[in-house]
Parts: structure tokens; sequence; C-alpha cells
């Protein structure tokens, strides 16, 4: 079964990741490797649902964000919309937006979002 579903929207320069069953850490680290390499956009939104972060630990998320540290100044002024379905998501992602506040990533702003359309609607307004 196919883990995720990848969409670029380009007048957005945006790259659209969903997650389609619940995933692990090296999951998506090898999504990351494979699609990120062909092709890097400004901003990118996860989604999560149907799939989950159930897998994945806080050990697990601090990992993802440190082994992306040396890439992330190719998306300077970019966005990242984290879309939450569920409390347990929320509060993994609001951990994973705090730790990447205090390691001072500051060349990409991330934000959590309730839905696909929210999240359409923080892109929108980020790029006016």
């Amino acid at each position: 079964m196919q883990s995720f579903d990848v969409e670029f929207i380009e007048g957005m320069d945006l790259r659209v990741v969903r997650v389609l069953s619940p995933v692990t850490r090296d999951e998506i680290l090898s999504l990351l490797d494979s699609e990120f390499n062909k092709r890097q956009t400004l901003n990118l939104v996860w989604d999560f649902a149907p799939g989950s972060l159930q897998l994945l630990s806080t050990d697990d998320l601090k990992h993802l964000l440190t082994a992306r540290l040396n890439r992330v100044w190719k998306r300077v002024g970019g966005h990242t919309v984290m879309i939450a379905h569920e409390m347990t998501e929320f509060t993994l992602m609001k951990w994973y937006k705090e730790f990447a506040e205090t390691l001072g990533v500051s060349e990409v702003q991330f934000h959590i979002a309730p839905s696909m359309e929210e999240a359409m609607t923080m892109i929108r307004g980020e790029q006016r």
C-alpha cells in the first residue's frame, strides 16, 4: 500500500503531501530524500488524514527536523502547514513547531491548520 500521495500546485509553488496510512520516521525520511531531491518548493502542506502520526514519537519528530536543517535554507520565506485532524496530531505538531522555533529555524514559518481549506488560506494569505 502506498503511504503518501504528493501533488504540486504550480501557481503557489506548493507541494501537498497526503499521508495515506500510519507512517514511520524512516518512511518520512525516505519520502523527503526521494521526492524533495527531485524538486524543491517554497511551500509545503502535510495532511495526515486518513493516515496518522500514531507511529511517531517526539524523538522521531526531533530527528526529522534536525535531519532536514541543512536543506531548510532552500525554502527561505516559505511556509509549512501541518493539518491536524485529531488532538493527538495537534499536540505533536505543536511540539514540532515549538522545537523548530527553539532551534532557531526562521527560514520557514510553521503553521497548524484544522483542514485543507484553512491550510490553503494560510498559504495564500502569506503570499500576498
